[in-house]
């Protein structure tokens, strides 16, 4: 039997109800109760995320054994951290569906060791203190056809925030009801959004909303033809997901096609990463031109690299005024045309490209939770900038002079 490691373990133990645990392979339980596909899916996905963190428990302590350290406490949060983030995109792949966190919940607490259930409340706990509205409309904490019940006390532990509070995340991470509403569509660019470029930005969106990756080969196709296919399938999307406002995502090339699309269609939001703009000096068949951007009614969040010659600011800050929908331009600082950081800038600024990417998403995050609240209307507001500072120090913000002035537009500046 698993012996509790800590004093909380020791208090959550005392707390478990007498249930069947520890008995057959849940597989033989799924085939004798006939359980449906999609509950072998789920409980079956849930018993692998429970799996995987004891082993990263394990290795962690060997490591410790082996080299004499003592990193284990660090280690064990951000295995557990990475466990959380498991469990969330699980819930995001079944849309929350009650129906089978319950079930899910209800065979966690009947069929599974002591070890993996303890596990199962630890992430329960880590991920209400991330995502505290899913609880509202979530039964993770019920269980149908049985006699037992959760003990109340063990209801309040779960929702007791962790002792060791982190919330530089907390802003990147939607609420239940906004990942309900919103079904983000990654939009065909040059690259493929399982590449190196952008499978970090894929994946950190599809942990926190509802994500569907329009992957399609582009090759030597006629421009034309690629945007006739794009909407075609925009279209199927309507048709499956008839409650979610869309939220599309362009990089690069396929900007210009995103923008084609949204001058005949409305969508809840815009966001345009990395766009090529045309300009006196750059002229491209995928460049959007602003007059194009002029018939964009969709709310529309810009990121472009500080450096990026594709879109100088100054010539977005142009086209943007002919805008007539809420915007808002983020600068990522230091990067490129494909906002990705050089090295020695990564060393200069104590940032890495992870870390950059994380950022660029939450303000993707804010921005669209924000659509569903008025907006003030402030001529004179000024960029928010995120600056590094030194390695230890929180990072701060700071505020500069805003040279543009508009009553529907918004700057935020450099992260």
């Amino acid at each position: 039997m698993d012996q509790p490691d800590s004093v909380e373990d020791a208090e959550l133990e005392s707390l478990l109800p007498t249930r069947r645990g520890d008995s057959e392979p849940w597989h033989i339980i799924a085939d004798r109760d006939s359980w449906t596909q999609a509950q072998r899916d789920v409980f079956g996905q849930l018993v692998t995320i429970l799996d995987q963190d004891h082993l990263a428990q394990l290795a962690s302590e060997r490591y410790d054994e082996l080299n004499d350290s003592s990193t284990g406490g660090i280690k064990h949060q951000l295995n557990r951290s990475r466990a959380t983030e498991r469990l969330r995109r699980l819930m995001l792949s079944i849309e929350w569906d009650p129906a089978l966190i319950t079930f899910m919940s209800t065979m966690a607490f009947e069929i599974l060791n002591k070890r993996n259930l303890m596990t199962y409340l630890h992430l329960l706990r880590c991920l209400h203190y991330k995502v505290p509205g899913a609880f509202e409309v979530s039964p993770f904490l019920e269980i149908s056809g049985t006699r037992r019940t959760i003990n109340p006390a063990l209801k309040t532990w779960v929702l007791d925030p962790p002792l060791r509070r982190d919330t530089s995340f907390r802003s990147a991470v939607p609420l239940a009801s906004a990942v309900e509403q919103y079904l983000f569509v990654l939009v065909p660019c040059e690259f493929s959004w399982s590449s190196s470029h952008l499978r970090r930005i894929a994946d950190k969106l599809a942990s926190r909303w509802l994500v569907e990756t329009l992957d399609f080969k582009m090759g030597m196709v006629e421009y034309s033809a690629l945007t006739r296919q794009f909407d075609e399938k925009i279209v199927k999307l309507m048709r499956k997901h008839p409650n979610r406002k869309i939220v599309l995502v362009g990089f690069g090339t396929g900007v210009k096609m995103m923008v084609t699309v949204a001058m005949k269609r409305q969508f809840a939001a815009l966001v345009f990463l990395s766009m090529i703009l045309q300009g006196k000096s750059l002229t491209m068949e995928s460049s959007v031109v602003p007059k194009d951007m002029a018939q964009v009614r969709s709310p529309s969040l810009f990121v472009v690299g500080a450096s990026s010659k594709q879109c100088p600011i100054p010539l977005l800050e142009q086209a943007r005024q002919g805008m007539q929908c809420q915007t808002k331009v983020v600068v990522v600082r230091d990067s490129d045309e494909c906002l990705r950081l050089p090295l020695s800038k990564r060393s200069l600024v104590h940032l890495t490209q992870n870390t950059s990417d994380e950022l660029i998403v939450g303000e993707i995050t804010q921005f669209v939770e924000g659509l569903d609240k008025p907006v003030a209307v402030t001529p004179t507001d000024a960029p928010r900038v995120h600056q590094p500072q030194e390695q230890g120090q929180p990072e701060q913000e700071a505020h500069t002079a805003s040279s543009t002035a508009s009553t529907t537009n918004d700057q935020s500046a450099a992260l």
